[in-house]
């Protein structure tokens, strides 16, 4: 599992939405068919969208290569995210995105 080295700040308080775009990734002609999002350290709940009904894991919407899913609530600390994305063609990746939760 690959991990992100960018650590992103967010307030415990916020509902915000956050983006991968997978196109360096896919290769010629393949695309993205689902990412999976889930809470793999920390305290955290992630939805679809904003309205949606959070959990420790979600399925990101897709627009083109790019995903997106909602982070609904964090504690304070380190919140780590895994974010399985799976192509047309059946190839799969996981990284680990952290963010570090705390007042802004």
């Amino acid at each position: 599992m690959a991990t992100d080295a960018a650590i992103l700040a967010h307030d415990p308080d916020s509902k915000v939405l956050y983006s991968r775009d997978y196109t360096d990734w896919l290769r010629d002609g393949d695309t993205v068919s689902a990412v999976t999002v889930s809470v793999v350290e920390g305290t955290a709940t992630v939805a679809a969208t904003l309205a949606g009904t959070p959990g420790t894991s979600a399925s990101a919407a897709l627009s083109g290569a790019v995903a997106t899913v909602a982070v609904v609530s964090a504690s304070a600390g380190k919140v780590g995210l895994r974010w399985r994305v799976t192509s047309t063609a059946g190839e799969q990746d996981d990284k680990t995105h952290y963010m570090q939760v705390g007042d802004l």
